[in-house]
């Protein structure tokens, strides 16, 4: 009967420890930026449609200045096993250059803007805080292969690009990695406390007059 209890605790607490992520993006950018903004997908087998799409500002309005190891840290479903992420901005010191995180494989130096979306488009869209747009511009079909892709287990890299002076000027990375949601450490508590119940040995009972 102990073990019982044993096994249908730990069955309740091992679920758990998978039941959520930790969407971990460092950057690296050489240069002061404004406008920025972090946009990633969630993808997953168990759910219908499988991917969907997440974004937030970062200081809109106000110039970032060059930084070193600046983490992004997002919890997410612990269904989620791939996506694609990027950071899109501008260029603080003229404001009309964009600057967005590219997969590794785009080539960035002395290369035309990638997209069919113009990049005045983008620009304005940033500036204005268009969300709307800014959003189909990253969820287009077409424009997912050039961002950062990134999957459970992995750590993908990629740079910052800013076309209009063909160069790259930054660098991010990426990693999707399995932690406890809050709670399961109590469940794993009472998986410990059950372990030492069905450990502890019964007393031995004296008989009557013993």
């Amino acid at each position: 009967m102990r073990s019982k209890i044993l096994l249908m605790t730990l069955a309740i607490a091992t679920p758990a420890l998978m039941s959520a992520g930790l969407l971990d993006t460092t950057v690296t950018i050489g240069i002061p930026t404004i406008d920025d903004y972090f946009f990633y997908i969630e993808c997953s087998t168990t759910t219908t449609p499988p991917c969907s799409q997440n974004f937030g500002p970062i200081h809109h309005g106000k110039p970032v200045p060059p930084v070193t190891d600046y983490q992004i840290l997002n919890t997410v479903p612990g269904s989620i096993v791939s996506g694609y992420l990027t950071v899109l901005g501008l260029d603080a010191a003229t404001g009309t250059h964009v600057v967005a995180g590219l997969a590794s494989s785009v080539n960035i130096a002395n290369d035309p803007w990638p997209f069919a979306t113009p990049e005045a488009t983008i620009i304005t869209d940033l500036q204005t805080a268009d969300t709307a747009d800014l959003s189909v511009f990253f969820s287009t079909p077409a424009n997912l292969p050039d961002w950062v892709a990134y999957s459970a287990g992995t750590n993908t890299t990629g740079n910052f690009g800013e076309f209009s002076n063909g160069v790259v000027v930054g660098s991010l990375s990426v990693s999707l990695t399995a932690v406890p949601e809050p709670g399961t450490l109590a469940l794993l508590g009472c998986g410990l406390a059950a372990l030492i119940f069905v450990r502890r040995k019964p007393e031995v009972r004296r008989k009557p007059g013993s």
